[in-house]
């Protein structure tokens, strides 16, 4: 038989099998990369003491992003809401013993108060926001999106403000990349997002 297959064909079926490879591998992991893949930083008040942080009301995470035309042709930006930082962030706090303040709770209140959240925010009262559900700190942060040919980048901000003087006592921001970009968003977000609550957690608890 006659091998009509040249050099360009093989290096062709060269590619299309490693691709083959890493979809599969990609399966096998769920399509997911592990939060151990993301690298974080974080900073703090160094005279400020944590163990006094009992309970964290933690905000819906503000969402931005941007496509590799946004970063030749200038930033457009579109604002969203990420409603499952909530829980992402619970789960990470609850499991090392901080009281996290039922959110139906603080729009229950904020609704008898005929206030906004929005508002609130906006004005940075952040006092009058933890005052309200008797909470010692506020959660609140960002997770950014910048999606590329053949990548994506995500970076997630952290933000711990202290109830009684309204100051950030604590941050973190971290960041992570696929190749492919493929995976699932949530998925890609939460784990961002999670990585960035374990981070905090165990800082918390060794402050405790």
């Amino acid at each position: 038989m006659m091998n009509f297959m040249g050099s360009g064909g093989r290096c062709m079926m060269f590619l299309v099998l490693a691709c083959i490879a890493t979809i599969a591998g990609c399966a096998i992991n769920g399509g997911r990369v592990k939060p151990a893949d993301v690298h974080l930083k974080d900073k703090y008040q160094q005279n400020y003491d944590f163990s006094k942080i009992k309970s964290i009301v933690v905000l819906p995470f503000s969402e931005t992003y941007k496509s590799a035309t946004d970063i030749v042709f200038g930033p457009v930006h579109s604002k969203d809401v990420i409603a499952e930082s909530v829980d992402v962030f619970s789960i990470e706090l609850l499991d090392v013993g901080i009281n996290v303040i039922d959110r139906t709770l603080l729009d229950k209140v904020l609704s008898e108060q005929k206030l906004s959240l929005s508002g609130l925010m906006e004005k940075q009262d952040y006092q009058k926001i933890g005052k309200l559900v008797n909470a010692d700190a506020i959660l609140w942060g960002s997770v950014s999106l910048v999606k590329q040919i053949g990548k994506r980048r995500g970076e997630v901000s952290v933000r711990l403000i202290d109830v009684g003087t309204g100051t950030v006592v604590y941050t973190s921001i971290g960041e992570k990349s696929d190749i492919w970009g493929g995976g699932d968003v949530t998925v890609f977000k939460n784990e961002l997002m999670s990585a960035a609550g374990k981070k905090l957690a165990a800082f918390l608890k060794k402050s405790r």
